[in-house]
């Protein structure tokens, strides 16, 4: 083997790897099923108001639309919490205390098979990157190497 070979399989490597580990990372972080959610919940200045058990493995998504009394809130009227599902009212003049309002959002849920996929997938690429350091040093040590001995 001569070393334009061993520095192109070397660059193979290291491209796979820039290539292979975030696409990975990202289809897991976007993988699942979108399910549209609709709560009736009350609105409460004093505490946080929790949205039902409806989250999913990845939370409660993001930009729900709130209602109440007819009218689409906006962003100054409450704070949205996606990791928890908990809403902190404004006391601004689009709500009053103990009105009804709906929340509408948007969560997804990956499958069985998704989660036990990445259970196997995610150390393999952890091996694969070990895998890519290693043939890099040996790659770049041979070469070094051979530069030194002519």
């Amino acid at each position: 083997m001569t070393d334009g070979d061993s520095v192109a399989q070397l660059a193979v490597v290291i491209l796979l790897l820039i290539l292979a580990v975030p696409t990975l990372a990202t289809a897991y972080e976007r993988a699942g099923t979108p399910h549209a959610i609709e709560e009736q919940v009350t609105v409460d200045y004093a505490s946080p108001t929790s949205v039902d058990a409806n989250a999913t493995s990845e939370g409660y998504g993001a930009d729900p639309t709130i209602t109440a009394g007819g009218t689409v809130l906006n962003d100054s009227a409450y704070d949205w919490d996606a990791s928890t599902g908990t809403i902190t009212w404004g006391n601004t003049s689009q709500t009053s205390d103990g009105q009804q309002a709906t929340i509408e959002y948007r969560a997804y849920q990956r499958t069985a098979e998704t989660e036990a996929a990445w259970t196997v997938v995610a150390p393999l690429m952890g091996l694969f990157g070990l895998f890519g350091l290693v043939a890099s040093v040996r790659t770049l040590w041979s070469y070094v190497a051979e530069v030194w001995t002519l």
